[in-house]
């Protein structure tokens, strides 16, 4: 038969990781230790508390918008916007400037989001 309750857990939750943690965490990822060298260094953290860590960290960090990803999407998009001008410009023998100022005042024509 099943016990209706389960036992408490026999270690005590690990704390929250700090700031510190963090940075130690992504220096000693970096510098090429395995998970099972790093562990150590977060007593109560195993290898893969660890790396799940390391993973939500990159993930994060990846998603921060700052002054300069920005400006490279600005200049990605600038690029991108103009080949799709001069690909629509060349299959209709107009210049792409005009093809995208004829772009903007198709919006009944186009889907709605």
């Amino acid at each position: 038969m099943r016990a209706l309750h389960s036992a408490p857990p026999t270690t005590p939750p690990t704390a929250a990781w700090s700031t510190t943690d963090d940075e130690l965490l992504l220096t000693s990822k970096t510098s090429g230790k395995k998970w099972v060298e790093i562990s150590p260094l977060f007593p109560g953290k195993t290898s893969n508390a660890c790396r799940k860590r390391h993973a939500r960290l990159v993930t994060n960090a990846q998603l921060e918008w700052n002054a300069e990803r920005e400006k490279d999407l600005a200049m990605e998009f600038v690029s991108a916007k103009v080949g799709f001008f001069k690909s629509l410009a060349g299959n209709l023998g107009l210049e792409w400037q005009q093809v995208e100022k004829k772009v903007g005042s198709l919006s009944s024509f186009l889907p709605s989001r």
